[in-house]
């Protein structure tokens, strides 16, 4: 009965398809074959690290791991990055209320979180990507958004 999991039935669990699989593209919003031998490069948001994790958290990491896994399974070899958000209002108001560096508090909320995760058993991203780390390259984009008219500046 494979790994004593049951169907409703009390039979074995289905096989997986070995039929083809297919995903949007949220580059070109179509939905494309995956082909077996290519690595899919799979973008995902991580969490903005204010505070520690919660019970919507682990049920979106989770659900994300669960697709991750049955891809691999599958065959399909998956390469996940994470982007977490170090570098926000939230993070500035609780290092403010804590009386702590911004960073201080980005960081121990990260290690948290990962915590969390490898406790729930989710496989972790194999590349962890930080705001703080990209702030340049996010100004050239939202700049390039607003000088093509794809973008507008607010009030305050």
């Amino acid at each position: 009965e494979g790994r004593g999991y049951k169907t409703r039935k009390g039979g074995p669990p289905p096989a997986l398809s070995q039929g083809s699989t297919r995903l949007v593209n949220s580059l070109t919003h179509q939905k494309e074959e995956l082909k077996m031998g290519e690595t899919i490069t799979w973008y995902t948001c991580g969490p903005t690290v204010y505070d520690h994790a919660h019970v919507g958290h682990a049920r979106a990491y989770v659900a994300l791991d669960i697709v991750r896994r049955v891809l691999e399974a599958q065959g399909y070899v998956v390469f996940q990055v994470m982007g977490v958000t170090d570098v926000d209002d939230k993070i500035i108001a609780r290092a403010k209320q804590l009386g702590v560096p911004s960073p201080s508090v980005a960081a121990e909320h990260e290690r948290s979180f990962l915590l969390d995760m490898r406790r729930l058993g989710v496989s972790p991203p194999h590349a962890l990507t930080r705001v703080s780390e990209h702030i340049p390259d996010i100004v050239a984009f939202v700049e390039g958004l607003l000088g093509g008219g794809y973008a507008y500046v607010g009030g305050q």
